[in-house]
């Protein structure tokens, strides 16, 4: 495969993955009564931290699982049971309502949720590592052209979320608190299916490779 054609169909396969549209509605789910600077500053830094997590993944991945003996079926499953735990909080009323309260909001003001959970396991979930993984598996990784393609499509995939995420005030504002509602409880509901469906993967893997 050629550069150009391994760039393109690693970046159309990771916007695929992250979903940007999708990844506002948890975005702004998760920075409940953040001022917009402080929101604006998460987007950045949560998508620096996702390009530094796929590119370590995509340089060593292979050797910091066969290290610590870990399958990519049970990336699937731990990383499935993680995002079913922020779908719940998503869906909750009460995780809904309580942040209305103006001494909660000013508690979860600074709140630093860059690295977790939106690096990881939103952006760069189970299934971008396991892409970076299976790319390095194709030899990719020990090549120039192959981290040209690949580490270029990963940094442009990242570029196209934070310009998304970093509307996230404006979005929010033009919805306003129902709209929010709404929209954080739809995304939780979309996120619990995928949540399971990862977890259903990993398991079958899993059963499956049992002698």
């Amino acid at each position: 495969m050629d550069t150009a054609t391994l760039y393109i169909s690693t970046l159309v396969t990771l916007i695929a993955i992250m979903d940007p549209i999708g990844a506002v509605g948890i975005f702004i789910g998760i920075t409940p009564g953040e001022t917009e600077k402080h929101r604006r500053r998460q987007a950045a830094l949560g998508c620096l931290w996702a390009l530094c997590f796929l590119l370590v993944f995509f340089s060593v991945g292979n050797h910091i699982l066969d290290f610590f003996g870990i399958t990519l079926d049970a990336v699937q499953v731990g990383g499935g049971l993680i995002l079913l735990k922020i779908a719940f909080d998503q869906l909750s009323t009460t995780g809904l309502t309580r942040h209305s309260a103006p001494e909660d909001a000013a508690s979860r003001m600074q709140q630093d949720v860059s690295i977790f959970p939106l690096a990881m396991p939103l952006l760069a979930g189970p299934g971008a590592l396991t892409l970076m993984i299976t790319e390095a598996g194709h030899g990719q990784a020990s090549s120039f052209s192959g981290w040209l393609a690949v580490g270029g499509a990963a940094l442009t995939a990242l570029l196209v979320v934070w310009l998304t995420l970093d509307r996230s005030a404006l979005i929010h504002r033009m919805l306003g608190a129902n709209g929010v509602g709404a929209i954080t409880r739809l995304m939780g509901f979309i996120l619990a299916c995928i949540a399971a469906q990862m977890t259903i993967i990993g398991v079958t893997g899993i059963v499956s490779s049992l002698p």
